[in-house]
């Protein structure tokens, strides 16, 4: 997989909606679907269907690297960033698995 722009990565998290966005920010919490749903007062099925556009949207092909591409392009608030719920030790095994070097996660 081709690295990214972070201005392309910005532009395709901008395209999220609210709701989007409120979801994505709970998934980086580490939080559960059914946790998602109770909070935001929404179906877990609605909260499927939010997850399914913000890979689509983020043309994230894995869960993965949705979660490279979020943390390392500091696209959340840093109260979520520093927050994630995999950490950044975590982060950088996904990344050491996937053949990419800390040095070259931000492409632009």
């Amino acid at each position: 997989m081709r690295p990214v722009s972070v201005e392309l990565v910005r532009r395709r998290y901008e395209s999220l909606s609210f709701r989007e966005r409120s979801v994505l920010d709970r998934i980086m919490d580490g939080l559960l679907n059914k946790q998602i749903a109770y909070e935001l007062g929404i179906s877990m099925r609605t909260v499927e269907v939010h997850r399914s556009r913000i890979m689509q949207k983020m043309e994230a092909p894995s869960f993965a690297n949705l979660v490279i591409q979020v943390t390392t392009m500091n696209i959340l608030s840093d109260d979520f960033a520093s927050q994630a719920a995999l950490g950044p030790g975590a982060v950088a095994l996904v990344a050491k698995s996937k053949g990419i070097s800390h040095t070259n996660w931000l492409v632009s």
